[in-house]
């Protein structure tokens, strides 16, 4: 999204169409429009959590949040990231709009577009920069489909730089991004880093216990009924489950008071992404990798659930 205004826009609106009595009723009337618009696009971007929003911050060389900016001062949604710019070098453009709003800063200074008719002109804007930025999260999602919003700016974070003028503030970086998505920089040590035993977050348990419900429900639904009311209990047994992915490709799944649960498992890379696929009991499933270092690994499951694990 190239626009932002806030309520100035609104009385400059009023004034120019005559309306109201005086400069207090105008600012009055421009309030309460104002308030309506901006809960409405809020709550819009707050109910579509799918969908990765990006806007530029503006072109006026103040803050965001200050003035009010719609969707720009917009802080706390997780799939709407503000965008300012920088020039060539990598500086901050004397125009841009700043502000606690904004997450990444990208190049916005004489930036060639297209204009109808196929000429090519020169513009400079933080709607300029916004769309280097939605290239960047395209990029992501071709090569992850299965990324949330949240997932998407985490990885555009994890490539970006520090603006050289501010170490707080971060500049994109696609390349860097691209490489620490497909894996460049863990090649080899990809499978090794998953050689270990790994237990899932209270969180990711709850996610299994669902799981466990609704696959019995496609069995015997009276069950599922009456697991539905266990379900709490469930997470609980899941929360202790120890999965040791070992060395010689050997998978080894330690259930509460019961006797181990032993298998198979692979990595392969699929789409640029690595998937885990394993065999347990006759039953293959698989897990695509999303992240993996020496504590955590994150996974989506091949029914789309977002798990986290701990190592041990």
């Amino acid at each position: 999204m190239s626009w932002r205004y806030g309520v100035s826009a609104y009385e400059g609106l009023l004034s120019l169409n005559g309306i109201g009595k005086n400069d207090e009723e105008r600012k009055k009337m421009a309030r309460e429009m104002f308030e309506i618009e901006k809960k409405a696009l809020y709550e819009a971007f707050k109910n579509a959590p799918e969908i990765l929003f990006v806007c530029g911050s503006g072109n006026e060389n103040n803050d965001a949040s200050f003035e009010e900016y719609i969707p720009a001062s917009f802080d706390d949604l997780p799939n709407l990231i503000t965008i300012g710019a920088v020039d060539s070098e990598g500086k901050k453009t004397s125009f841009t709009t700043e502000g606690k709003s904004v997450l990444f800063y990208a190049n916005g200074y004489e930036v060639e577009s297209f204009v109808p008719g196929g000429d090519k002109v020169k513009f400079s804007g933080t709607s300029m920069a916004s769309p280097n930025v939605v290239n960047l999260a395209a990029k992501i999602l071709a090569l992850r489909p299965n990324l949330t919003p949240t997932e998407v700016i985490d990885w555009i974070n994890k490539g970006a730089d520090n603006l050289p003028e501010n170490p707080t503030l971060k500049l994109i970086n696609p390349k860097k991004t691209i490489e620490l998505l497909t894996g460049k920089e863990l090649k080899g040590d990809l499978k090794e880093s998953l050689q270990k035993k790994w237990k899932p977050t209270p969180e990711t348990a709850n996610l299994m216990a669902e799981d466990y419900i609704e696959e019995v429900r496609k069995q015997d639904a009276n069950q599922a009924k009456a697991l539905e009311g266990q379900k709490s209990m469930l997470a609980q047994m899941f929360a202790q489950v120890v999965i040791d992915y070992q060395t010689n490709g050997k998978l080894e799944i330690l259930v509460p008071q019961s006797a181990p649960q032993q298998g198979t498992w692979s990595l392969i890379t699929e789409n640029n992404q690595p998937k885990l696929t394993t065999q347990v009991a006759g039953q293959e499933d698989y897990e695509w990798v999303n992240e993996v270092d020496d504590n955590t690994l994150r996974t989506t499951t091949s029914k789309g659930k977002k798990y986290t694990y701990v190592a041990l």
